[in-house]
C-alpha cells in the first residue's frame, strides 16, 4: 500500500479510453482535480464501469500518478449515489456547478474547503424543487469567497456607496454599479429590474426559490455576469458548458 493513495472524490466526468478501459475526471479531497484510468473495467467479464457514474462520491484506492500525471484506479466504494431523475434543469445546473470547480487550480492545503463546498452544493440541489439555477449562483459566490475574489453586493464599486438592488455592472472590473455611476459610465451592462433584484437577495435565495419565476433572459444575464466576473479575475474567459442548456430552453 506504500505506492497507493487512498482519498474520497466526486466524479466530474468519464469517457471510453480504450477499449476495456475508462478515463475519469475526478475531484479528490486531497488531490484536487486529477485524472484516473480505470484499466480493464469495461472488459465484458467484468464490465463495471456502470458503476462509476458522474457525480456519485467515491472512495478510491489508487496508484501513484505515472510520467503522464495520470493515476490507477486499484479499488473503488460507493459513499454516495447521486440522484438521475432529476428536472433537466437541476441536473445541467448540477454540473454547472462540478465544471466550474473542475476549472480551478488550487493549492494543496485549499483543496479540503472547496471539496466540502462542493459536496454541500450537490446535496443541498438534491432537495430543490425549482429555480435550481438560483442556488448555483449563490454557491458562486461561496466559490468566489474561496478564492479571494468576493463579489461586493452591499456596494457600488464606482462611487462606494450603498445599494439596495443592483442596476448593472462594470465592463472592466465586472463588479456591481449603483444606478447613478451605471448612467455615467459608457458601454456599463444593465439588469433587467428581475435580474438586479435576485442578485441583491442572493445571500439568501433560499427563502425566495418558491415565490420566483425566473425568466430565460435573466437567467442569460445572470449567468453573464458570473462568467465574466471570474474572467476578469482569470484574466481569461471561462465558459461552462452546461449552462448553454438555458439559451436553448
Amino acid at each position: 500500500m506504500s505506492n497507493q493513495i487512498k482519498t474520497n472524490c466526486i466524479l466530474i466526468k468519464k469517457q471510453p479510453y480504450t477499449e476495456s478501459s475508462v478515463l475519469m475526471q475526478v475531484f479528490s479531497d486531497t488531490l484536487g482535480m486529477t485524472s484516473v484510468l480505470a484499466k480493464g473495467i469495461r472488459k465484458t467479464n467484468e464490465h463495471k464501469d456502470f458503476l462509476l457514474n458522474v457525480l456519485n462520491e467515491y472512495e478510491l484506492v489508487l496508484s501513484q500518478p505515472s510520467q503522464s500525471g495520470i493515476h490507477i484506479l486499484k479499488e473503488f466504494t460507493l459513499i454516495s449515489e447521486y440522484p438521475t431523475d432529476l428536472p433537466l434543469a437541476t441536473w445541467f445546473t448540477v454540473q454547472a456547478g462540478a465544471e466550474m470547480i473542475s476549472k480551478l487550480i488550487l493549492p494543496v492545503d485549499e483543496i479540503p474547503q472547496f471539496y466540502l463546498g462542493i459536496s454541500q452544493y450537490l446535496n443541498y440541489q438534491k432537495t430543490v424543487k425549482t429555480n435550481a439555477i438560483a442556488i448555483f449562483w449563490r454557491f458562486l459566490l461561496h466559490i468566489y469567497k474561496l478564492l479571494g475574489i468576493p463579489i461586493n453586493l452591499s456596494n457600488c464599486s464606482n462611487c462606494q456607496k450603498s445599494i439596495e438592488k443592483a442596476s448593472g455592472y462594470a465592463p472592466d472590473t465586472g463588479q456591481l454599479l449603483c444606478n447613478k455611476c451605471l448612467k455615467e459610465l459608457p458601454e456599463s451592462f444593465v439588469f433587467s429590474p428581475e435580474a438586479g433584484y435576485i442578485i441583491s437577495i442572493l445571500p439568501v435565495i433560499g427563502n425566495y426559490l418558491n415565490d420566483l419565476e425566473i425568466q430565460k433572459e435573466t437567467i442569460a444575464q445572470v449567468n453573464n455576469f458570473f462568467l465574466r466576473y471570474i474572467s476578469l479575475q482569470f484574466h481569461k474567459e471561462i465558459k461552462l458548458n452546461s449552462l448553454q442548456f438555458f439559451l436553448s430552453e
